[in-house]
Order: C-alpha cells, then structure tokens, then sequence
C-alpha cells in the first residue's frame, strides 16, 4: 500500500513538514509495511519557501533584510534552477508585527529581496504572499525599489499609508532598468480586491490591528493610490482578483511591475510534481488547521483532491477542526473528512502543539486500522 500525504499547516500549531513527520510515524506504528510520500504543501502563504524547496530541490539564502517593523534580521529567500522564490512573510509576516500604528507596517523588505535577487544574477522571481501583517498597499516595498511618490506641492510622501490620501504625483524614473526586466510570478490564495468593503482593508485591516475608525481613512488612501497610478499607467488592475492580497502587494506588483498573478497551490504542485506522485498511490492524507467552504477556493487539500479525481484515488481529510460548511467539500473531491478533536476541548488548548501532534496521531493511526480491516475484509 501506498500513501501520499499533502498536509498545509495547521496555521499557529505546526508546519506542514511537522504534520507529514507525525502521519509517517502514525502510519508506521500501525504497519510498517506501508509505503509514504510525503509532500510539504503551501498555498502561497507561510511555508510556502519550504514547499517549494523542499519539493523542487532547490537551496536556501539567509541574509539580513527589513522586516515589517523596520528591523533588520534574519530571513530566506529560496532558489530553484534559475528563480528566486520570496515568501513576505518572511519579512512582512504577521508574527512580526506589535499591531499597532498599522500605517507605518512596512513591506520594505521584499523590496530588498528583490535587489539581492537581482545582485546574485536572478531576473525571475516567484513570490508567496500570504499571511502578511501589512496594509502599506506594497509602497515600502515599491519605495525600496526607487519608485517615488508626491503630493500636489511636490513633496515627496513618507512611508505611511494614512499620507497618500495626498497623493499627486508618481515618479518612476529613479527605478534601475535591471528591475524592469524581471519577471514576477505572485503567488496568493486570496481573491479579495484592492479596496472596497471586500477589499484589503476592511477584509484584513482589524486582524493586522487597525482599528474601526482607522478602516475608511486607510482605505480611502489606498484608493488614491489605485487613481493616481491608474492614470500614470493607463490601466486599473484594483479590482482584479488578488489585488488585495497581503495587504495590497498583489495590487502593487501587478499594476507597478507587471506581475502575473497565479494561484499558489497550482504554482506549487506543479514545481514539486505532485501528479507524478499521487497518480500512483493508493490513498491521499491532507488537510489542514481547519476546513470551510473556503477550503475550495484556491486552498491545499482541494487543489490535491482535483489532482487526486483525475487518477480516481480517495482523499481523506484530517483537519485541525471542521466547520458546519466544511461537508460541502465533498463536491470537490474529498471523500471523507475527520477533525483531529475527538472530545470538547478549547481552542486554545488543541492550538497546543504537544496535544495537537498527538490527537493527529491518533486519528492517523485509527483511520489505518480502519483501512486495513476493510482490505482484510476484502
């Protein structure tokens, strides 16, 4: 028997490569026997640098670069043959932030990415942008890159969105030509628009910590921001799918930069060759933190299922929780579906690694016995 497992991450509790390592050895207490693939899985957000990595067999860069505080520290950046992969949150991640002053959270950092990308000799770049703690609409990171923006006297703006709301005037002509011939892949799971009720702001803002009154000015600036560069560019992406993504970076990289936006998971499964693998195993084991009706919009476990459907194998979802939704999931591929939880428990006590690792034990090992009765059966 063969079983592949694709976990994303249980977002604040383990890594998708902590999830498979605990399913390997679940599944090899139970049988030994059974033959494992494992596939480190994103969608575009964290874990997306280990995904791709890990999968196509690239390598790792550490160096120093801003984070979304202004702080320099540690942080990756990944290379697979001739791309640079990026991930903001290893710079912009929501971690990092002290959600407060959501103006000034700078994306900076990827602007730096970028730079040292281009100094090591790359023009191609993949970037993941999920789970980012900034609403900056991508201008520290555009900034970093040369781009210069000014109000109707002429003065140059600072890096703090709440001031654009005064923006007249954008300035390309300091950004180095090296820049404008790569080629950027963003990578995103999220389909919201720039602005607007739906938009970054009001969709993300509070969760990054502005407040309710802080919404509408940082919203209207933003705004600004999509009509002054509608004009200097002739065209408007703001209500394009993803452009709200990560705080409106999707919005800068496509309009500023000319990205092609692609969702993550298919990015993904495509480099690591997920299809080569899963059309010859016997079951699939996914999931992730918890399952919805979202599920089906660009996450793991559905873009594993569609994989899974075109070579007729079983998935089996095994999630950190399952919403009243989540059964709907059936209509696209998942044919059975679990929750690690299997008596009341808070959220914030299953969120615990040491209790989550060992309810997905569990569960792991109880749906192993399970197949392997029905097979004697058989």
């Amino acid at each position: 028997m063969k079983i592949v497992i694709a976990f994303d991450s249980f977002k604040g509790c383990m890594s998708s490569l902590e999830i498979v390592d605990i399913c390997e050895a679940a599944i090899a207490e139970i049988d030994s026997s059974i033959q494992t693939i494992s596939l480190i899985i994103a969608d575009g957000g964290e874990g997306t640098l280990d995904a791709v990595v890990k999968g196509a067999d690239g390598q790792t860069i550490v160096n120093e670069f801003t984070n979304l505080e202004g702080i320099k520290c540690n942080s990756c950046i990944g290379i697979v043959d001739d791309i640079c992969i990026l991930e903001s949150a290893q710079t912009v991640g929501l971690p990092y932030s002290n959600k407060t002053n959501v103006s000034l959270k700078t994306s900076r950092g990827l602007g730096e990415q970028i730079k040292f990308g281009i100094k090591k000799g790359f023009s191609r770049f993949a970037i993941g942008l999920g789970g980012s703690g900034t609403n900056d609409c991508g201008l520290g990171m555009l900034m970093e890159l040369g781009f210069k923006f000014f109000d109707g006297n002429g003065n140059e703006l600072p890096m703090d969105v709440k001031e654009f709301s005064n923006l007249a005037e954008i300035d390309d002509s300091s950004v180095n030509a090296s820049i404008r011939e790569c080629k950027f892949t963003i990578l995103s799971d999220v389909s919201s628009p720039l602005y607007g009720a739906e938009g970054a702001t009001y969709t993300y803002g509070l969760q990054k910590g502005a407040t309710i009154d802080e919404l509408p000015i940082l919203d209207g600036a933003i705004q600004k921001i999509s009509a002054v560069a509608s004009k200097h560019y002739g065209k408007d992406i703001s209500s394009s799918p993803g452009a709200g993504a990560a705080g409106g970076l999707g919005y800068a990289f496509s309009q500023f930069l000319d990205a092609e936006a692609v969702p993550g998971i298919k990015y993904i499964l495509d480099v690591i060759n997920a299809e080569d693998k899963i059309k010859d195993c016997d079951f699939i084991f996914t999931g992730e933190g918890k399952s919805d009706a979202q599920t089906a919009c660009g996450k793991v476990a559905v873009g594993i299922a569609k994989i899974a459907k075109k070579h007729n194998k079983p998935v089996l979802l095994i999630s950190g929780a399952l919403d009243d939704d989540a059964y709907s999931l059936h209509k696209h591929g998942i044919d059975f579906m679990t929750s690690i939880q299997d008596y009341p428990i808070s959220l914030e006590d299953v969120m615990q690694k040491d209790v989550a690792s060992k309810l997905l034990s569990n569960r792991v090992k109880e749906i192993i016995r399970l197949i392997k009765t029905i097979s004697d059966e058989c």
